[in-house]
């Protein structure tokens, strides 16, 4: 966030998505792509893994899928804290100036918002690894809940940094959630056809 605020103060938002676009194109998908052809665990399936398929899910069809609670619940938990995020980028501005916040200092917590992200998201890896994401999941959401209470009762600027921060958590948190609860739940060979 740090850089996108600086080169914007140089450069037209258009060229900064250009600067982005290249940053992806020449450093990050040679790595990506050196990285996985360095490691045999990245491509699937695994040799000599031989996973037998219960009945269940080799019966499981998107009308099954759609119809079983667990995951349409399961489904609305992925969904509303992105929807919540952009809603509150989106109408940041409008908070902000309702409350009597300075937008540069909105804008500075959004490297709160970022770290925390990065950090739980490291974090819900080894969690899954102990606990599983199953177990772990139904809890994910409580962080941005938080955040949002304090937005709403906070009057100081400091209500903000915690919604940043807290929703950080969360989306750090469900980044590695996300997908391990399906895989969890329904077999790494239903997720992956």
């Amino acid at each position: 966030p740090l850089i996108i605020v600086q080169l914007l103060i140089f450069y037209d938002w258009r060229q900064v998505y250009g600067i982005m676009a290249l940053v992806v194109v020449i450093i990050l998908l040679p790595t990506t792509s050196f990285l996985i052809k360095r490691k045999d665990s990245f491509h699937y399936p695994p040799e000599g893994e031989d996973v037998a398929e219960t009945s269940e899910l080799k019966s499981l069809s998107c009308k099954k899928l759609f119809s079983s609670s667990y995951f349409t619940s399961a489904l609305l938990m992925v969904m509303i804290p992105p929807f919540l995020m952009t809603g509150f980028l989106f109408y940041q501005n409008a908070l902000a100036e309702f409350k009597g916040w300075e937008m540069e200092v909105m804008g500075g917590f959004m490297v709160g918002f970022a770290i925390f992200r990065v950090i739980f998201g490291i974090l819900a890896g080894a969690l899954t690894d102990r606990f599983s994401a199953q177990k772990i999941f139904p809890f994910y959401i409580l962080p941005i809940a938080i955040g949002i209470l304090m937005v709403l009762f906070v009057q100081s600027s400091l209500g903000t940094l915690c919604f940043f921060c807290l929703a950080g958590a969360t989306l750090g948190l469900g980044s590695n959630f996300k997908a391990a609860i399906w895989a969890e739940r329904y077999g790494r060979k239903k997720v992956a056809m």
